[in-house]
C-alpha cells in the first residue's frame, strides 16, 4: 500500500508492476506460454484465442451504460457476518497464489475508477465456506449488468451422462474386464486466467479496511465460465491426445476420451461411479440434505436468494440422475434469478408445487442408489409402445403388449366446460391427460425388475402434447400438473418415458376409441373389431380426478 501511495501510479499501472509486466514480456501470468498453432482449423482458432489471453489477459468489453465511476458502493452480504475467519483465510490464500492484490482502503481516494461488488459466503460440504463475489448486485448497476457478452468464447460442456455413456460402451465392448476411470480436479488452474490490467478495477471487493483486487477471472462474473471453458477445452485436448500405458489398458490402446466441465463442482460431479457394476449413485447425505432444505422452504412459505441458491446446488444431483427433473429445477431457478434484492420473498404457488414434486421424489432415496449407467445416460431403446388419442367426447389409451386399453368418456358437464374454456381445456391438454392415465394405471406393471428398466414410448397425434411430454415444460397450469404426475410416477417405478408423434390418419384404433361411444357412430365398427379380445382398464378413484390426486400425494 505504501508503494502504491508513493509511486503515484494508477491501478492498471501498479498492477503491471505487481505482475512484472514489461514491454519485452507483457504476459500477466508468467506461467502461460505461447502455444504452437496446429493445422486443425477448430483447434487453431482455440489456441489463437488462448494465446491472446496468455499475452494480454482477458479483455472484457463494457456497455455504453457503464459510468466512469461507481455511483453507489454496496455493503457486503449478511451471509459473511459470522464467517469472517473463512473470508480472511480465503483472501490470504488468494494473495499467496498471486490471484489477489490487497491494499489499504484509503487508496480508493486515489483509484477512483474502482467498482466494489459485495461478497457473501455459501456452505460447501466438507470444506470451509466458499466466498462468492456477487457481480450481479445491485440490480441495474452491477458488473454483470455492464458487461458486453458479445466477445465471450463459446462454452463447451459435456454433461455427466457422457461418463455414463463411456462406461456403458466399455462394458459392452469388453465384458468381464475391469473398467478404469481417471479423475482429476483442475479448478486451481483457472486462477492462471488473468484479467487485463486496464479492467481489474471492475473486479474488487472490500473487507474491513482493505480493498481486494481480483487479478483473475473470478467466480461470479458472467464471463468467467466462457474463459474457464476455453482453458478446459485445451486441457481436454491435451488429455485426449495421449494414450494409456499398454500395461494398464492392453485391450483398448486407443487415445483417452476426455470430458469438459466449466467449474470444480461439475469436475468433481459429486456422484459415486461404479465401473465394475456399471452404475452411478448419489451420496445419501446429499439426498438427505436436499430433502431437509426443501421441507424447510415449504414450511417457511418464504425464502431468500441465498437459501434458494443453496437448495439449487443440492437439487442439481436429482436433475443429473433423472432428466425430467430439469424442467422443475429450471422453474425454481427462474424464480431465484428474478430476485431483485437479497430480501425474503414469498414462494409463488407454481414454484411451491415444483418444490412439492422434489419433496416426493427425495423421499424415495433408494432410487438414487446403483442407477444403471445405460438408464442414467438414457441409452435404452423403447421396450414398450403406447398409443393414445383424444377428442371432444373422450380419451383412449392402448397398451398392445398387455392387450389392454383405457377409455374415459367425458360427461356433459365436462364437455360444456371444454366449450367455454377452450384454452384451459384444449384438445392438446386432453392428449397429455391420456399419458397421465397410462402411467398411473400401468406403471406398476411396467416397474423395473433388477437392472432392466422399462422405456415406454408414448405415441401421440398432437405435436403440442408430444413437446410437453418430451420436455416436461410448459406455462400451462394443467399441463404442469400433468407433467408432475407423469414424472413422479416415472421415478417411482424406475421408468423412462419418451414421446413420439404419429400422424392422425395412422392412429386409427386410439382415435376410434376416443370417439365411438354409441353403435350409430361411424367408427363404432372399427373400434369393436380392433379391440376384440382386449381388456378394458377402468378409471376409478383416485385416478378419475387428477387435480385431487396430486393434492393428496
Amino acid at each position: 500500500s505504501e508503494l502504491a501511495r508513493r509511486s503515484g501510479l494508477s491501478l492498471d499501472q501498479f498492477v503491471r508492476v505487481y505482475r512484472n509486466q514489461t514491454s519485452d514480456d507483457p504476459r500477466p501470468t508468467k506461467d502461460l506460454f505461447k502455444l504452437r498453432l496446429p493445422a486443425d482449423p477448430s483447434l487453431r482458432d482455440l489456441k489463437r484465442r488462448w494465446n491472446s489471453v496468455g499475452r494480454d489477459g482477458v479483455q472484457p468489453m463494457w456497455k455504453n451504460s457503464k459510468p466512469q465511476t461507481q455511483q453507489t458502493r454496496q455493503s457486503n452480504h449478511q451471509s459473511m457476518a459470522n464467517h469472517q475467519q473463512d473470508v480472511l483465510h480465503h483472501i490470504i490464500k488468494g494473495q499467496r497464489d498471486g490471484r489477489y492484490l490487497v491494499v489499504e482502503a484509503d487508496l480508493l481516494d486515489r483509484w477512483t475508477n474502482i467498482f466494489l461488488s459485495p461478497i457473501g459466503t455459501v456452505e460447501k460440504s466438507g470444506a470451509a465456506n466458499r466466498v462468492i463475489n456477487d457481480y450481479s448486485f445491485p440490480d441495474g448497476a452491477s458488473v454483470n449488468e455492464f458487461t458486453d457478452r458479445s466477445n465471450f468464447p463459446v462454452i463447451t460442456y459435456d454433461p455427466p451422462r457422457e461418463i455414463a455413456r463411456r462406461i456403458f460402451e466399455r462394458r459392452r465392448r469388453f465384458p468381464g474386464h475391469p473398467i478404469l476411470m481417471m479423475l482429476g480436479d483442475v479448478w486451481g488452474a483457472f486462477r492462471h486466467i488473468p484479467v487485463q490490467a486496464e479492467h481489474v478495477h471492475m473486479f474488487t471487493f472490500r473487507f474491513e479496511n482493505y480493498i481486494v483486487v481480483d487479478l483473475s477471472c473470478g467466480f461470479g462474473w458472467c464471463g468467467s465460465p466462457a474463459f474457464y471453458s476455453l482453458a478446459g477445452s485445451l486441457i481436454n485436448n491435451l488429455y485426449e491426445s495421449q494414450k494409456p500405458c499398454l500395461g494398464l489398458s492392453p485391450l483398448d490402446p486407443g487415445a483417452c476420451e476426455g470430458n469438459v466441465w466449466c467449474d470444480d463442482h461439475t469436475c468433481a460431479l459429486g456422484l459415486m461411479w461404479d465401473t465394475h457394476d456399471g452404475s452411478v449413485s448419489v451420496p445419501t447425505e446429499k439426498i438427505s440434505e436436499a430433502r431437509r432444505q426443501v421441507m424447510n422452504i415449504l414450511e417457511a412459505t418464504c425464502g431468500t436468494l441465498s437459501v434458494l441458491n443453496k437448495l439449487l446446488g443440492k437439487l442439481r444431483y436429482v436433475s443429473s440422475c433423472f432428466p425430467p427433473a430439469r424442467a422443475f429445477y429450471q422453474n425454481i431457478q427462474v424464480f431465484a434469478v428474478g430476485f431483485k434484492s437479497p430480501r425474503m420473498r414469498r414462494i409463488p404457488p407454481d414454484v411451491r408445487e415444483d418444490l412439492r414434486w422434489f419433496s416426493l421424489v427425495l423421499t424415495m432415496d433408494t432410487k438414487f442408489n446403483s442407477i444403471p449407467v445405460e438408464h442414467f445416460a438414457r441409452l435404452e431403446p423403447p421396450s414398450r409402445h403406447v398409443w393414445m388419442g383424444a377428442s371432444d367426447t373422450g380419451v383412449c389409451v392402448l397398451e398392445p403388449q398387455l392387450r389392454q386399453f383405457i377409455r374415459l368418456k367425458f360427461s356433459e358437464a365436462e364437455k360444456a366446460v371444454f366449450a367455454t374454456s377452450k384454452q384451459a381445456n384444449s384438445i392438446n391438454v386432453r392428449e397429455l391427460m391420456s399419458a397421465v392415465l397410462a402411467i398411473l394405471h400401468w406403471g406398476p406393471a411396467w416397474a423395473a425388475t433388477g437392472r432392466d428398466r422399462t422405456h415406454i414410448c408414448m405415441w401421440i397425434d398432437n405435436t403440442s402434447a408430444v413437446a410437453w411430454l418430451a420436455k416436461r415444460s410448459s406455462r400451462h397450469p394443467t399441463v404442469r400438473l400433468y407433467n408432475r404426475l407423469i414424472s413422479v410416477s416415472e421415478f417411482r417405478y424406475s421408468l423412462t418415458c419418451s414421446a413420439a408423434h404419429i400422424a392422425g390418419e395412422e392412429n386409427v384404433m386410439a382415435d376410434a376409441g376416443s370417439r365411438a361411444w354409441c353403435e350409430d357412430h361411424p367408427l363404432y365398427a372399427v373400434w369393436t373389431n380392433l379391440s376384440d379380445a382386449w381388456t378394458q382398464v377402468q378409471t376409478v378413484p383416485p385416478f378419475d380426478n387428477l387435480s385431487s390426486l396430486w393434492a393428496t400425494l
